[in-house]
Parts: C-alpha cells; sequence; structure tokens
C-alpha cells in the first residue's frame, strides 16, 4: 500500500509518498522514470536495498487531488508517451505508464549513505543527509513543481523521523553545465539552452558550495561510446 508522506494541504499541488522496495509495481515505475532520465537505471536494485536498510528514503512525487491542484493541471494532462532526456533523438519516447492508476510524476530521495561513502555529503552521526535522485517528467519541468518538491523534502528532513542538521546535494558543476563545447566534446549532445544551471537554481534556495570539480559520475559519450566521469559540484544547506 502506497503511504503518504506529507498530507496535502488544500493549496498544495503536490504531495509525497514512499518508495516500496517490495512492490514490482514501483520497482518498474522507477526503472522507467530512470530510463526517461537517463541516468542510473542500472543502480534500481541496489537503491532498493538501500531502501530496505533504511539508508535511502526515496518518495514519489504525486499530482495532489486538492481544488488547487485540479484547477492548476486542468490543462496539463500527462501524456502517455514522454520525451527523453539526455538524447540526441528529439523523436525518441518513453516506454509506456507501467499502470493507469500510479502515475507519479517524479522522485527523489534523502539518503543517509553517499555512493561514494563521502560523510560531508551524508553521516548520520554528523547529521548531514543528502538530496539525491531527484527527478521530474520532461513534461512536469517547468511548471514550478521542482521549488514546491524541494520544499516538501527540506521539511521532511528536519523532523523527527530524520533530524537532520544538514542537507546536501551534489549536481553537474555549473562551470561546465553552461559550456556548449563541453556539451559535444565531453558527451556528444547539443548543448540545450533551455535547461536551468542547476547550481545556481540550489544556489537561489540556499545551498552553498563545498566542493567544486569532483570527479563522481560516470557516463557514456553518446556517439563514441567512450566511458568518462563528469565533474560534480557539492552542496550543503543548514536546517
Amino acid at each position: 500500500m502506497a503511504v503518504t508522506v506529507n498530507t496535502p494541504g488544500k493549496d498544495e499541488l503536490v504531495h509525497l509518498v514512499k518508495f516500496d522496495p517490495e512492490s514490482e509495481l514501483h520497482v518498474a515505475e522507477l526503472k522507467r522514470q530512470r530510463i526517461i532520465c537517463g541516468w542510473n537505471e542500472d543502480l534500481v536494485e541496489g537503491w532498493c536495498n538501500k531502501a530496505r536498510r533504511g539508508l535511502k528514503g526515496l518518495v514519489w512525487v504525486m499530482r495532489s487531488s486538492t481544488p488547487a491542484a485540479q484547477a492548476y493541471f486542468a490543462a496539463k494532462p500527462l501524456p502517455e508517451l514522454e520525451k527523453l532526456n539526455l538524447t540526441n533523438d528529439p523523436a525518441a519516447r518513453s516506454p509506456r505508464p507501467i499502470s493507469e492508476n500510479f502515475r507519479p510524476i517524479g522522485h527523489a530521495s534523502l539518503d543517509w549513505e553517499d555512493m561514494l561513502n563521502d560523510e560531508t555529503l551524508a553521516s548520520k552521526k554528523l547529521g548531514n543527509i543528502t538530496f539525491t535522485s531527484f527527478f521530474l517528467l520532461l513534461s512536469q519541468q517547468g511548471l514550478g513543481l521542482g521549488s514546491l518538491v524541494m520544499d516538501l523534502l527540506e521539511a521532511m528532513a528536519k523532523t523527527r523521523e530524520y533530524g537532520a542538521k544538514y542537507i546536501t546535494l551534489t549536481t553537474l558543476d555549473g562551470d561546465l553545465a553552461r559550456d556548449p563545447a563541453w556539451w559535444e566534446r565531453t558527451l556528444g549532445l547539443a548543448f540545450d539552452p533551455s535547461k536551468r544551471i542547476n547550481e545556481e537554481w540550489y544556489a537561489r534556495r540556499g545551498y552553498e558550495v563545498l566542493r567544486k570539480n569532483v570527479p563522481r559520475y560516470p557516463e557514456l559519450h553518446k556517439k563514441t561510446g567512450e566511458q568518462v566521469i563528469l565533474n560534480a559540484v557539492y552542496m550543503r544547506k543548514k536546517l
């Protein structure tokens, strides 16, 4: 059974539902969304194991059924097929939804363990919880929902269940993300000027830079298949 993390108020557009690692539906939908995202579909089984051990707090982002949400989304129906992220083919589309009765619009996670075991990012002992795995379906991006999700997750990190002192995150280093030549040279992708620079967006939310140019994300060049390592920026916000 899906467990609602926060009960939406009458004006809330989205709410969070806990991911169930024992649910075949949840696992299949998570894999589908990671295919759309273009990152880390191969890590889903490992994420499920971490969720079982209480190290990964995955949640679904759901459209609420409040009057405000119904009015806001009335002219924004969910498409059957989603555009794919990180592709040179504008016609590429996603697999179909796993179930018409379960249509999360994204997911995110609060983790007590960093994938590289860096305690400056994640350590229950130090009170550092790391915000990871955030993805909204491309059809839902640009609607102002990202900030709402971050508000909910930051509030969740401060609850008694988590009790975090700091929330941390990593994202593609902004110096790279805003360089059109880097996208073509390193990833074989055309630069998309409509994409936001995540480092700048998180900075506006009060996150401060801890480290820059940290080799972190393994990826494949889209044209040559060569493996490359992308540099991240580490950021932190006091709760």
